[in-house]
């Protein structure tokens, strides 16, 4: 005699192919999302260690000072979207060399934009260094 149709046992065979094929999409679509974020916060903290530095590079040669540095701070738009993010600016007077030769007066600018994931483990920080030498040294 022959049968038509589909089997019980069939039919919980082909739903449990489903249910895995499904389950691994799932997964799949989650870390993507995942690194989606990470990629958005990591072009975040970028954009805001680029607009610090160009306000760095803006000020007066006698304004770049430590004092100045201090006063950084994320924006609101970068805090809210940086876990735990943490804005570094230091502004450091190069020192003539030991040759004894004449270096003109330079200031070296190092921005760092750091945060911490979703696991709450630190990030690589983005770090932008710049260096400003004194308009007297020009030509």
């Amino acid at each position: 005699m022959r049968r038509r149709g589909v089997t019980i046992f069939e039919l919980t065979i082909a739903v449990l192919l489903v249910a895995v094929v499904l389950s691994g999409v799932a997964q799949l679509l989650a870390l993507v999302s995942a690194q989606h974020r990470e990629r958005e916060r990591r072009i975040a903290a970028m954009h805001e260690a680029a607009n610090h530095m160009e306000r760095l590079a803006a000020l007066p040669w006698s304004a770049l000072t430590e004092a100045t540095a201090a006063q950084a701070a994320l924006s609101t738009e970068a805090a809210a979207m940086l876990p735990e993010g943490e804005l570094t600016v230091q502004v450091e007077a190069v020192e003539p060399d030991e040759s004894g030769a004449t270096a003109p007066p330079a200031r070296r600018l190092v921005v760092a934009v750091a945060w911490k994931n979703a696991s709450g483990a630190a990030v690589n920080p983005v770090r932008l260094v710049s260096w400003r030498f004194s308009p007297e040294a020009t030509p």
